[in-house]
């Protein structure tokens, strides 16, 4: 429900500005579960890795009478197995180029924007954040 005030446009973000509105209160929870969180990610993408390059490790640890044994075997793991896609043309070439190119217009006016409102530059006046948002994009076409 709407209701009409007596505040000026130009002073409406003037009580989330100032310094008495944050206080000076930590959030130690969420502190601390961003850090649980970063350090459980960090713990699994280790763990993971650890053991693709130990098994990988094992594979080249093979004596020289296996190895001679295993030469009219072809290899087939690890990048070997792929190397043949990575260099070859995508199905539908056109299609894959415009989605990239347009998600890359659409995070680079992300970016702007995202730089442009920490430094306030919307509070001025109406419109100036769509005005940030379509300049930015005719900027990055």
């Amino acid at each position: 429900r709407w209701v009409e005030s007596s505040v000026v446009f130009e002073d409406r973000f003037q009580k989330y500005l100032e310094e008495d509105f944050f206080e000076d209160r930590v959030h130690w929870f969420s502190i601390v579960n961003s850090l649980v969180v970063c350090g459980a990610l960090c713990f699994a993408t280790a763990l993971v890795l650890s053991r693709t390059l130990r098994r990988d490790f094992q594979r080249q640890d093979v004596s020289e009478a296996e190895e001679l044994e295993c030469m009219d075997r072809a290899d087939e793991s690890g990048w070997k197995q792929v190397h043949g896609d990575v260099f070859r043309r995508p199905d539908h070439l056109m299609s894959f180029a415009t989605l990239y190119s347009a998600g890359a217009e659409v995070i680079s006016v992300l970016v702007v924007v995202l730089i442009l409102a920490p430094i306030h530059a919307f509070h001025t006046k109406r419109g100036v954040a769509i005005d940030a948002v379509i300049g930015s994009y005719i900027v990055a076409r």
